[in-house]
């Protein structure tokens, strides 16, 4: 076991703090628990791996510690990706009755992106992510993130659409109306 044992740790650890942080500064009100535990794991094996004296016993600390950096990041990265799909789910109930492929044309193809992201998140296996799992898992908090922002964004135009449209049905009553009322006073 060498410095670049430690150094790729602490590269880890930084990473999942940056992550944490990440998610953090998102409109995110919950505390990131699960992966600021993993990060204290992950310092208690370092520490661990530091002081033995056994060479054998740290090593497999050090990896050990590594591992649980790997899952901070996972677990960082879950929590914002569930946040974001819940803020696009509240976007998907707020426009069902609105054509919204003319606001946003990559709509569909969004759509069949976050039933993959949904589905990856459901069948990883929670206790056993593997350097893949943490990896894909950051590139899909990336394309959440970019959805999620591409349909708050397009909020404003969609509710231009819902006005104008309120606009003409009013308009509409109000012509049927008037012309209910000249087809009575003709008789």
């Amino acid at each position: 076991m060498g410095g670049s044992d430690y150094n790729e740790l602490h590269g880890l650890f930084n990473l999942a703090e940056e992550k944490i942080k990440t998610v953090e500064h998102l409109d995110f009100n919950g505390i990131l628990i699960p992966a600021i535990n993993e990060l204290r794991y992950a310092g208690q094996h370092c520490l661990t791996s530091l002081t033995s004296g056994d060479k054998e016993k740290a090593t497999w600390n050090i990896h050990e510690a590594k591992d649980h950096c790997k899952r901070a990041i996972y677990d960082a990265m879950e929590m914002g990706v569930v946040f974001l799909l819940e803020k696009i789910k509240f976007f998907q109930i707020d426009y069902k009755w609105v054509i919204v492929t003319d606001v946003l044309p990559d709509y569909i193809s969004n759509l069949k992106k976050i039933e993959e992201i949904q589905n990856f998140i459901s069948t990883t296996n929670r206790l056993k992510i593997t350097d893949d799992d943490y990896k894909e898992i950051q590139n899909y908090f990336d394309q959440t993130k970019r959805i999620s922002k591409e349909f708050e964004l397009s909020r404003n135009e969609l509710n231009k659409k819902i006005r104008k449209y309120k606009l003409s049905v009013i308009i509409s009553l109000v012509m049927i109306a008037i012309s209910i009322a000249g087809f009575i006073i003709k008789c």
